[in-house]
């Protein structure tokens, strides 16, 4: 199972929804992880758009993830998710998979794709 920190903020919406459902948070992870995010519904609070992001990312970067939350510097009122991962393969298996995941992202959210980004982290 890959271990998935959230920050706080996300994780108590996510954690609000577990709870409408009577899961664990880990437990209502899991089952929102699908293997096709395209299928997942929108739900209140933003929570169905960031359990596709997540779903997107498990499936292509099953070695480990977190969100976090971010701002520009310049601009700290323009918030948006950097969503972290660890890559492991040959460098264009790992380039191939960052344009799937940004293709991927652009179609269950056309009109909100540039308020998540993806950081890479290939281990030695």
């Amino acid at each position: 199972m890959t271990t998935i920190h959230i920050q706080d903020a996300v994780a108590e919406r996510l954690a609000k929804s577990a709870e409408a459902q009577g899961l664990s948070l880990d437990a209502y992870l899991e089952r929102i992880a699908l293997p096709n995010p395209t299928k997942v519904v929108t739900l209140d609070n933003g929570d169905g758009q960031l359990a596709a992001v997540l779903a997107i990312t498990k499936r292509l970067f099953p070695d480990g993830a977190s969100v976090t939350e971010s701002f520009d510097p310049a601009w700290p009122d323009d918030k948006f998710f950097v969503v972290n991962v660890v890559a492991t393969g040959d460098p264009d298996s790992i380039i191939q998979r960052q344009s799937e995941w940004h293709t991927e992202l652009a179609k269950i959210l056309p009109d909100n794709a540039d308020g998540f980004q993806l950081s890479i982290d290939v281990p030695e």
